[in-house]
């Protein structure tokens, strides 16, 4: 069986059972690990998808990619709800045990969420990490935006006309008053799966 953080989860070994099966919250603790190793994995493609869409020339049409990174996260924040459900509930699936094989569960449980918070600090700082890359990209992009197009006066419709704004200048207009709204959505959505994980962890 698999080590959490040092740890020897076999309890045969542990306990010195030879003839009956395992404790029934061994396989608890396998389904958790197993979530734990898709968890990294999913850690790693959301990283490759925020690299992927920061460094586009443009933030614009990146619809798609900003769709797989929601995903991604919501499943990642889904996986460790569920982690964190299973490691509380592991105390309860032992049986009638000895006082050997309690203390090797407590041990489990204690690894187990140890591992579960380290990673989901790691999880917090990236997504933290990638809000302000996204902001520091954001204020450049508004810097050149503002610098390239002139600050227009409230007036009529055809304000922008009069000001001799080619067709080209208009629909960058519209293209950044529309990137700008999109840019506050994800950074809503990351800042809600922070919360939500800050949630998750309080009480385990």
């Amino acid at each position: 069986m698999a080590l959490v953080s040092g740890i020897s989860l076999d309890p045969e070994a542990a306990i010195g059972v030879t003839k009956r099966p395992p404790p029934k919250w061994v396989d608890g603790v396998d389904e958790i690990q197993y979530d734990v190793g898709r968890i990294k994995q999913k850690m790693k493609e959301l990283a490759s998808l925020h690299d992927k869409h920061l460094n586009r020339p443009t933030l614009d049409d990146s619809s798609e990619e900003e769709h797989a990174i929601e995903i991604t996260t919501q499943e990642i924040t889904q996986l460790f709800h569920r982690c964190q459900r299973a490691v509380q509930a592991l105390p309860s699936r032992a049986r009638a045990c000895s006082e050997q094989e309690g203390r090797l569960l407590g041990n489990v449980v204690a690894s187990l969420a140890q591992a579960l918070q380290e990673l989901s600090t790691s999880f917090r700082h990236a997504q933290s990490g990638y809000l302000k890359r996204m902001k520091n990209r954001e204020e450049r992009s508004q810097h050149f935006f503002d610098t390239s197009v002139p600050l227009m006066d409230d007036g009529d419709d055809n304000t922008l006309y009069h000001r001799g704004f080619t067709e080209d200048q208009l629909v960058l207009v519209e293209q950044n008053t529309l990137m700008v709204e999109e840019r506050e959505r994800e950074i809503r959505q990351i800042v809600q799966s922070i919360s939500d994980l800050n949630e998750i962890f309080r009480d385990l």
